[in-house]
């Protein structure tokens, strides 16, 4: 009979009882981090987390060396951080945090979302799966450029526009900041603000406000479009915007892509419009 993984089976070679020691480690900090996101009812907490791993340590002579290292050493070691220097949640942040590995979407005990880019905005690493899943920070200068000018900024610096990103640019709704300021940015997949099965713009829009950031100003599509100047070929990506009206009379974002050519265009974005998971946003952190 296979026994649960709370159990020592009996005869366990050293080798092996290290390696189940320290799964059980692995499988409780996957607990945690369940109860801490309120995706774990307490009481399957309780059950889970009184495994006998102290019966397990102390019945067996580990003799034998067997090592597993977790993401969080993985990215200690490739940032030459120490591991109290990468929170895995919002309440771990403190003023000798250097980086954050771990979900967006924490809740408190009011099973509330936790407002985590407050935070986090100001560090530089910032992963929610090691190495899989990095949130690309990045700081824009913007304004202090009349539209006008901005739009043949564009065209100068060799993108293509399509007509109805052109079209965004022109209209009255589209204006820009009168004085140049430093803006800070993160460029994330919706999977990262929780949604795994795709989401509304509607809701998208809500996360980010839930977890304490903020849309950008429209202005961001162009400026950003003249300053990523190394995006990937076939790469693309959303800007997070009080949507503007295309040629089409929709209401549309703008969207960067890299083809043969680095474009400025846009997507329809209704309020109920479908995104992918796939689908990656740029927004602003909260000032």
């Amino acid at each position: 009979m296979a026994s649960n993984y709370k159990e020592l089976p009996s005869a366990l070679p050293a080798k092996e009882a290290k390696l189940y020691s320290k799964g059980i480690e692995l499988v409780n900090d996957f607990v945690d981090g369940l109860r801490r996101q309120g995706l774990l009812p307490e009481r399957f907490t309780t059950i889970l987390k009184q495994p006998r791993l102290q019966e397990i340590q102390t019945s067996v002579e580990f003799t034998a060396t067997a090592t597993i290292v977790t993401d969080r050493e993985r990215m200690a070691t490739a940032l030459g951080l120490t591991l109290e220097q990468i929170a895995q949640h919002p309440d771990e942040v403190n003023d000798k945090t250097e980086a954050y590995l771990g979900s967006f979407v924490n809740y408190d005990d009011k099973h509330k979302i936790i407002p985590v880019f407050p935070r986090i905005g100001h560090l530089y690493h910032i992963y929610t799966d090691y190495p899989k899943v990095h949130i690309p920070d990045i700081d824009l200068a913007i304004g202090g450029v009349p539209k006008e000018k901005l739009l043949q900024l564009v065209k100068d610096m060799g993108n293509q526009i399509s007509s109805n990103a052109e079209d965004m640019l022109r209209s009255s709704n589209f204006t820009t900041i009168a004085e140049g300021q430093m803006i800070r940015l993160f460029k994330a997949p919706i999977t990262a603000l929780g949604f795994h099965r795709g989401a509304t713009i509607k809701e998208v829009y809500a996360r980010i406000d839930e977890l304490g950031a903020d849309l950008c100003p429209a202005e961001v599509g162009p400026d950003l479009r003249i300053q990523d100047t190394n995006q990937p070929t076939n790469d693309w990506y959303c800007i997070a915007m009080k949507q503007v009206a295309g040629s089409d009379g929709d209401p549309h974002v703008f969207l960067l892509a890299r083809r043969e050519s680095t474009w400025l265009s846009s997507i329809s974005a209704g309020s109920d419009s479908e995104w992918s998971p796939g689908s990656r946003f740029v927004f602003s952190i909260r000032k």
